[in-house]
């Protein structure tokens, strides 16, 4: 079996897909358009500081996922059996599997961006070392209700979600319960957790709910087309709640 998954926000640099860009120049032309702005001197040299700022970061990992996705797939020996991807790397994974084509799923990842931009004053961390029951004690015990458990991407590896100075806070905590890494994902707000928290995010779900809904932004899987508006919920779903790859990987 083999399996690829894409990245999502907080793998982000300044620098990346360097190596693809003169090779894509007919897919980042059409990137350009789209966006307005230029894809490569925001890659590249990310003038004004905005590569880590949510509407940019988005649209920006999608391309690079999607031209790194292209280079690969000239040297691949076996088809693939399946696609997965970290959050905004869900995009990837569709259009590696054809179900939309790279400008479609640019135009989805740009209002995404926007909307989720839009959900301030909270924070992410990735928490490296702890099992899922150990980052729900310790969020227990010290009363910091703000903090959800927002992804599962491996049992050693959950992310948190909430409130930012919640999330500060909680670093300590963790470590001194002997944590080995606590990373705190560049991103803009307390994304994919289904709290009272993600209220204030609901009007913008409901923008990209009837965007997704919006004849031209048909999706289609192949020859699974009934499965397509699963696949929709599926990404109106990953704005706001929260995600358990290693569930996934598992079943």
């Amino acid at each position: 079996m083999i399996a690829y998954i894409f990245p999502g926000q907080g793998s982000q640099k300044k620098g990346m897909g360097k190596d693809y860009f003169d090779a894509n120049q007919d897919l980042i032309d059409s990137a350009d358009t789209i966006l307005g702005y230029s894809v490569r001197d925001l890659c590249q040299n990310d003038p004004d500081h905005q590569l880590d700022q949510t509407q940019y970061t988005q649209p920006m990992l999608y391309i690079v996922n999607a031209m790194m996705w292209l280079d690969l797939k000239k040297s691949l020996k076996q088809k693939p059996d399946y696609f997965a991807g970290h959050s905004l790397g869900e995009y990837n994974a569709l259009l590696a599997a054809n179900a939309f084509d790279f400008e479609t799923g640019l135009k989805l990842v740009q209002k995404r961006g926007q909307l989720m931009a839009d959900a301030k004053n909270g924070g992410m961390a990735a928490l490296i070392g702890f099992d899922e029951n150990q980052v729900r004690a310790i969020l227990e015990e010290s009363k910091l209700n703000n903090i959800f458990v927002a992804n599962l991407n491996s049992p050693s590896q959950i992310v948190i979600s909430g409130l930012r100075n919640e999330i500060d806070q909680s670093e300590a905590l963790f470590k001194a319960a002997g944590l080995k890494l606590f990373i705190k994902l560049k991103v803009s707000g307390a994304f994919q957790q289904d709290s009272q928290l993600c209220l204030t995010c609901m009007p913008y779900h409901q923008i990209f709910q009837s965007m997704m809904k919006a004849k031209k932004y048909q999706i289609h899987i192949r020859e699974w087309k009934s499965l397509s508006m699963h696949f929709k919920k599926i990404l109106m779903k990953n704005v706001l709640y929260h995600t358990f790859n290693c569930m996934n990987l598992k079943h």
